[in-house]
């Protein structure tokens, strides 16, 4: 029997060259509803399984993922975009009040949705120097800066919602150390030979990003207020 999905021979119920379920039968509505569930089922225990991973198990998520064991992960990249873009969407939602198209667009996250993505090979590219002893490449860098910055993307936009619903809740400084304490712990986590060396090359990089982050923003911000 030839797969209905890639068209390969297969003796077997799932196809071995594409992983399909052979096909025997003409659809009928259970199966498509059966098929709904799987997919439903699938996304949420594999962003379940993301999520918790990036706070619980730093190492093992970047390990597995780099190492080849990615089906149970959503990909880096992938799952920075999607965090960024809910974040930028929403606060533009929450936003929408506000007439100046100018401080909508520093509130709302659009400028920083782009900062966000440009610190992801600065981040790589300081991890690989500080750590290059370790023998990851530039691409596996990538990798962990991308859950690394998913993670602090997610704690931000919790305390967002926080100030939001509570005006008088001064989050900036408690969201600055708690990403840094992410920070920490990703990079002790996956490099942890000589923990305390560790800990201030992370505090380093963290603190290098931090500058790169907030300085476009500050510069911008300041030739808006002065137009």
């Amino acid at each position: 029997m030839k797969c209905k999905n890639c068209f390969e021979n297969t003796t077997s119920n799932f196809c071995a060259n594409c992983g399909q379920k052979v096909i025997k039968n003409k659809l009928n509505f259970k199966d498509l509803f059966n098929q709904i569930k799987t997919d439903i089922f699938n996304i949420e225990s594999v962003l379940l399984n993301t999520l918790l991973s990036l706070f619980i198990k730093p190492r093992q998520i970047c390990s597995d993922y780099i190492n080849g064991k990615r089906k149970a992960y959503i990909n880096p990249l992938k799952l920075l975009v999607v965090l960024i873009s809910i974040k930028t969407f929403i606060e533009i939602k929450m936003n929408a009040h506000k007439n100046e198209v100018g401080q909508l667009l520093f509130e709302s996250g659009y400028f920083k949705f782009i900062i966000l993505l440009f610190l992801i090979p600065i981040l790589a590219g300081l991890a690989y120097l500080f750590f290059k002893k370790y023998k990851y490449n530039f691409t596996e860098h990538v990798v962990i800066a991308s859950y690394l910055i998913s993670a602090t993307t997610l704690i931000s936009f919790l305390f967002y919602l926080v100030k939001y619903f509570l005006p008088e809740f001064k989050s900036g400084v408690i969201i600055l150390l708690v990403d840094l304490v992410i920070c920490i712990w990703f990079y002790s986590s996956i490099f942890r030979n000589k923990i305390i060396f560790t800990i201030l090359k992370s505090a380093f990089i963290y603190i290098i990003a931090l500058l790169l982050f907030y300085l476009p923003i500050a510069i911008i911000s300041r030739n808006y207020l002065t137009h």
